[in-house]
């Protein structure tokens, strides 16, 4: 079977997909290391109340970061599974064949 050249369109669609599962465990990562961060500021300095505080909102926003994120790769998965969208696989994007006009 012969092999049928990507566009450019699904070429950028393929990168911009490589990007994103590249930075997905990153950015979680951030998050969960922001709420170990509030996490330490609210034990390491719980003899001050605003320091406390300020660790305790921290904590609060990448709570809120992780259960975002991880809701929306749910949500999709989800989607992808009820509707039968293969999970990682390519697909062709539709395309027009536009005719070709010799010029003598």
């Amino acid at each position: 079977m012969e092999e049928i050249p990507l566009s450019l369109i699904e070429i950028l669609i393929l990168r911009f997909g490589r990007i994103i599962g590249f930075l997905t465990p990153i950015v979680l990562g951030l998050a969960l290391l922001i709420f170990f961060i509030g996490l330490a500021r609210f034990i390491l300095r719980a003899d001050n109340e605003n320091e406390r505080r300020r660790g305790q909102q921290i904590m609060v926003w990448g709570i809120v970061a992780l259960f975002v994120m991880t809701s929306i790769w749910g949500i999709v998965s989800f989607i992808g599974k009820n509707l039968l969208i293969e999970q990682g696989g390519t697909s062709r994007a539709p395309s027009v064949e536009l005719p070709v006009f010799k010029v003598k």
